[in-house]
């Protein structure tokens, strides 16, 4: 902020000092250093074309008002008399001069080519470098650079407080200039033109030119050095100074401009974060209805899939039960039958014959380790059972119920005095204890006959009827079951009859809806899910959704990290930099005044002491001036 505000000054400075300097009015006088020994010195520098010191010699200048005799002090190889009667005499770097009145001058050729700027003069013709003095009738690009900084090795002061003004010659016959360092201005001198350049005390620079020429040629480039000193009347720029005022209040109102857009953009800002925050929300809530969508269209496949299944099965229940109605008698053709009824006794004997197919079974597992046995018994047994037949039998006939009274019956009625297994005595002991609950032991060996009768037509071996009596067995078995659990609903045949053709109606009707429900409604709801070539899904939709609130949240995020947040804080330094700026300038004219005042003292050299060029043992010094000159370049010789 300094720096501007140095900046405003010095161009209103550069824009007020004409008329500050051309006031007129009396300026307050200045002692100037006019005794009869003070002295003026003029330094005068020879230069080579590339800026070198050749020799440097020194004009001494006293006016004393009385004939006297002076004193100088001066590093000189020799001196040379200038003006006057009297020749100066040097004896080691003193020099005295007696009798002298009125203006004397002599010259002093200095043993040192130190002076306080170093000069380097370089040249570059079509981009190559050259020597200066080989550049005479060159025709060409040419550029040229002047170089001048500090010398070290002298004094610093001269460096710090005297102003190098440089005129470079140019003849316009032979030099276009087509570039050329800022800052100059073009003088003329006879038929050639002069570019000045005013190099400030303390500078170092580097002046460029670049020119179009041909057959060149340049004179001497002249620089010359004085003790910068002018004095600003700042009372007589009351009208120049007025105008700060308005500045003034046009940078409070500025600064006050500012400091409402920063609060303006706060509330910007605070409204933005509050959209972005409902931004992000809405990218939050579209996610979970994505996931949602997800997890709904997964589920309404699966249903579907299953529903699929379902209604197959629904199907073949469906197509089950019509075969079973359509292969149903009618109602009445069931109510026409004379169907039997089974009374608890038929039941009993139904078991009674299965107890004894079990206990015929286990006899045939004893005869089975017997095989050949076996058949001499079936012919037995048929033989018997013949007999049997053959006798006249008494109505009830009592048969052994122990396997002792089973081998001596056989033995006593049959001759069979063969031994036979424990295992087949005490089973056909069993056969008597169980013709005893029959009561009728001819209806006993009736069935025996006809089961003995069946088997010899099966041509089976005892193993083989096992396998049959186990069959028929599991078949006596189920038949009274199906008595047991049937009997009593062989009356309400008709009713089951009535009761499958509704059961086949409903389900029927079920299926229906069923098919219905998975088609229209699940199917339905897959499709809207999905969608379809001229509809967009909600699948699709929400993704579609989900891009453009991404996109839109992805948006503010960048205008708020991009756009809102560098401009708050290039705004804030704005705010900040004006309310710095107003109060810095609250009183402009004021610090205008103490800036030119502070500038001008660096260039006015107040306070500042003139010291000899040649020896710091002259006291007495009223002015020193330099004046440079460098080699010039020539017209090429014809």
């Amino acid at each position: 902020m300094k720096s501007l505000t140095a900046l405003v000054l010095v161009a209103i400075i550069l824009a007020v000092i004409p008329g500050a300097v051309s006031a007129d009015k009396e300026k307050q006088l200045i002692i100037v250093n006019n005794g009869n020994r003070s002295k003026r010195e003029v330094v005068y520098a020879k230069l080579d074309a590339s800026g070198a010191v050749d020799q440097i010699y020194v004009v001494n200048h006293f006016h004393p008002k009385q004939k006297m005799t002076l004193t100088d002090y001066g590093n000189y190889e020799s001196i040379v008399q200038l003006t006057g009667s009297v020749a100066p005499v040097l004896e080691g770097s003193t020099i005295t001069m007696e009798g002298v009145e009125g203006h004397y001058y002599y010259q002093g050729n200095m043993n040192s080519n130190q002076l306080p700027w170093d000069f380097i003069i370089t040249y570059r013709l079509d981009g190559k470098a050259r020597q200066p003095l080989t550049l005479s009738g060159v025709s060409g690009r040419l550029e040229m650079e002047l170089g001048i900084t500090r010398n070290e090795s002298v004094d610093s002061s001269f460096f710090d407080h005297y102003a190098l003004q440089i005129s470079i010659p140019v003849d316009p016959d032979r030099v276009i200039i087509e570039e050329a360092s800022e800052g100059f201005l073009v003088s003329s001198a006879g038929i050639e033109q002069q570019l000045n350049y005013i190099i400030l005390p303390g500078q170092e620079t580097v002046i460029k030119l670049v020119m179009d020429v041909n057959d060149f040629a340049m004179g001497q480039i002249t620089l010359a050095g004085v003790l910068m000193s002018f004095d600003i009347d700042l009372s007589e720029m009351e009208e120049e100074l007025e105008p700060l005022d308005q500045l003034t209040e046009g940078i409070a109102e500025f600064a006050k401009g500012a400091d409402q857009l920063k609060r303006g953009y706060g509330d910007l800002l605070s409204a933005f974060r509050q959209i972005k925050s409902g931004a992000g929300e809405l990218t939050d809530g579209g996610r979970q209805l994505e996931e949602g969508v997800g997890e709904l269209e997964q589920g309404a496949r699966t249903l579907l899939s299953e529903g699929n299944r379902l209604k197959k099965g629904s199907r073949q229940v469906l197509d089950g039960l019509t075969m079973i109605t359509d292969n149903l008698p009618s109602r009445d053709l069931i109510d026409s039958f004379d169907l039997p009824e089974f009374s608890e006794a038929d039941i009993e004997r139904l078991h009674q014959a299965a107890e004894f197919i079990e206990i015929l079974g286990r006899v045939l597992e004893i005869l089975a380790g017997y095989e050949d046995e076996l058949e001499n018994l079936r012919a037995i047994l048929q033989e018997l059972i013949e007999l049997i037949r053959a006798l006249d039998l008494p109505e009830h006939i009592v048969l052994p119920d122990t396997p002792a009274g089973w081998a001596a019956y056989l033995e006593e009625k049959y001759g069979f005095s063969d031994p036979l297994p424990e295992e087949l005595y005490q089973q056909l002991a069993n056969l008597g204890k169980l013709s005893k609950r029959y009561g009728d032991f001819r209806e006993l060996m009736e069935i025996l006959s006809d089961l003995l009768a069946s088997l010899p037509d099966l041509d089976l071996s005892a193993t083989e009827m096992l396998g049959e009596i186990g069959q028929l067995l599991d078949k006596a078995d189920g038949l009274v079951e199906m008595i047991e659990t049937a009997g009593p609903m062989i009356g309400q045949i008709g009713d089951l009859i009535d009761g499958l053709n509704e059961l086949q109606r409903g389900y029927a009707e079920l299926h229906s809806g069923l098919t219905r429900y998975i088609d229209e409604g699940v199917g339905g709801l897959v499709t809207g899910i999905e969608g379809t070539d001229a509809q967009l899904g909600l699948s699709s939709g929400t993704s579609e959704y989900i891009g453009g609130v991404s996109a839109l949240n992805d948006g503010l995020n960048q205008y708020y990290s991009s756009g809102l947040t560098r401009f708050s804080g290039g705004l804030n330094q704005l705010a900040s930099g004006a309310a710095q700026m107003r109060d810095e300038t609250g009183d402009l004219r004021s610090l205008f005044e103490e800036g030119i005042v502070e500038k001008l003292k660096e260039f006015t050299n107040e306070g500042y002491e003139t010291v000899s060029f040649v020896s710091e043992r002259n006291t007495e010094v009223s002015s020193v001036q330099f004046v440079f000159m460098t080699q010039e370049i020539p017209p090429a010789r014809n």
